[in-house]
């Protein structure tokens, strides 16, 4: 069946209908032939060829899950409108258009960043082994209208399209009597994401989800029930199971998250596990994110080795171009964001946490500035964004190639992060700002001269490994 077939048998209703039409005759009116994505755009010159052959790999898994999802009654219709008129307006209107954003570019002459990720709370009701933000039961939290004023700011400083809800446990905050949802419902015209451990998921939550419409969760797992039990709790993985077919019966979109580790990279893209969950459940996506060294218990025994990481750039495409399964490695698929979308870069995003630190990125654990702090000297996001930490990142990821019009030997996005990848040169950055640690671990990885060896060497032998990928898949003309 080709693409074109594929309109016809997603035309449930007519608004569903008509958008995700427009969708796929945008691709075929030429869209493939550039970057989808409005964070994207970019004209390369050399390797260009390369990128947008494998954007055009997700955009084609991307539509036949939609197809598929919709033909199994997986999605509702009605959710399915809401939702495809959200990712629509999110994912293909261009961002500078947005008023917010050209009064933005007008005053910095570049775009605003596109989301924002926050962690409302630091409470969690687990205790996952390597969790990145050490949560456990109690904790600090945004207060209600901190959080409520973050997002509204956002909209009319940046006009931003989505936001980012991760954890601590997003279903468990609690504040004025009010939850992530109530800000969920208070934003019909956004698009938000959810990471969740999904045990708090009832029928009411569901329920609720299925009625807003502009939600999709993300539900934890690190591979089958042993894997998944093992770091997360005995019979965890069932209960998640159970969840999940809670979101289908309500018809929500829904994911899964994945920390890749250095015993699961495997068992994560075998197979048995994604037979479950795409053909099985029904998962819409699956995000994998390569565990660093940061938060509960940083070990780099669960790091994957850069031989492991070089694998699984392999493996995650056999799997999105052979199965079309609409799959996201980070930090592997840098290539497809135009590398690093850190420290409020156009198109990228920033970092709030529950005590309200302002950190580039969710897995670089040192921020520029507090949102208590800010608000309190009547300062915006926009300080913030300015500030030199976030300002020298920006500037090195322009150094760096990211955004320029010609690719380059010496700028591999695929290593495109600078803590992960370029640690020696993030930590000058730490020195030079002093930024403040979000934790006791951050802080204490300053002081660790081990931890600053294996960073930096790691980091070296990643891209020496990927470098002949990156200079003969991604640089060599065709």
């Amino acid at each position: 069946m080709s693409l074109r077939d594929i309109t016809a048998k997603m035309l449930l209703g007519r608004s569903a209908g008509w958008i995700l039409k427009a969708l796929i005759r945008l691709a075929y009116a030429g869209w493939l032939r550039r970057p989808a994505f409005w964070w994207l755009t970019n004209r390369l010159k050399g390797g260009q060829d390369k990128i947008e052959s494998q954007r055009k790999l997700l955009y084609v898994a991307i539509l036949s899950t939609v197809d598929r999802l919709i033909n199994r009654r997986i999605i509702s219709s009605k959710v399915a409108s809401k939702v495809a008129l959200l990712w629509a307006r999110s994912l293909l209107t261009p961002g500078g258009k947005v008023p917010a954003a050209v009064d933005f570019r007008r005053q910095t002459g570049v775009n605003p960043p596109w989301f924002i990720t926050i962690s409302p709370g630091h409470g969690c009701n687990l205790e996952c082994k390597g969790c990145y933000a050490a949560s456990a039961s109690g904790g600090n939290k945004l207060d209600w209208s901190t959080l409520e004023r973050i997002v509204s700011e956002a909209k009319a400083s940046w006009g931003i399209r989505l936001v980012v809800f991760s954890g601590g446990e997003p279903l468990l905050y609690s504040s004025e009597g009010k939850g992530v949802l109530d800000i969920v419902e208070r934003n019909p015209d956004l698009l938000f994401l959810m990471f969740t451990n999904g045990t708090l998921v009832t029928e009411e939550i569901a329920a609720r989800l299925s009625r807003l419409g502009n939600l999709t969760p993300a539900f934890s797992v690190e591979g089958m029930r042993a894997l998944t039990d093992d770091c997360r709790g005995e019979g965890i993985f069932d209960m998640v199971i159970d969840k999940i077919k809670l979101m289908r019966q309500a018809g929500v979109p829904f994911g899964i998250s994945v920390s890749v580790t250095r015993h699961n990279y495997e068992e994560v893209l075998s197979d048995e596990f994604l037979e479950l969950f795409f053909n099985e459940l029904g998962v819409f996506y699956a995000f994998f994110f390569q565990y660093l060294p940061i938060g509960r218990q940083p070990s780099f025994e669960l790091m994957p080795t850069p031989a492991q990481r070089l694998n699984f750039w392999y493996r995650v495409w056999e799997v999105v171009e052979k199965r079309h399964l609409f799959l996201v490695d980070f930090w592997n698929h840098g290539p497809l964001a135009n590398g690093c979308i850190s420290a409020g870069r156009a198109g990228g995003y920033l970092y709030i946490d529950w005590n309200g630190n302002i950190m580039p990125c969710v897995f670089t654990p040192y921020a520029a500035a507090n949102i208590h702090q800010l608000y309190a000297s009547g300062g915006t996001l926009n300080d913030v964004w300015a500030s030199p930490f976030f300002k020298t990142i920006r500037d090195w990821q322009v150094d760096y190639g990211y955004g320029g019009e010609t690719l380059s030997a010496e700028g591999n996005w695929l290593s495109p992060c600078p803590f992960r990848d370029h640690y020696r040169l993030f930590r000058g950055w730490i020195d030079k700002y002093h930024p403040e640690p979000e934790d006791d671990s951050a802080r204490e990885a300053l002081l660790d001269k081990h931890y600053y060896k294996y960073m930096a060497e790691y980091g070296a032998k990643f891209r020496e490994l990927s470098q002949k990928i990156w200079e003969e898949d991604y640089l060599s003309s065709p």
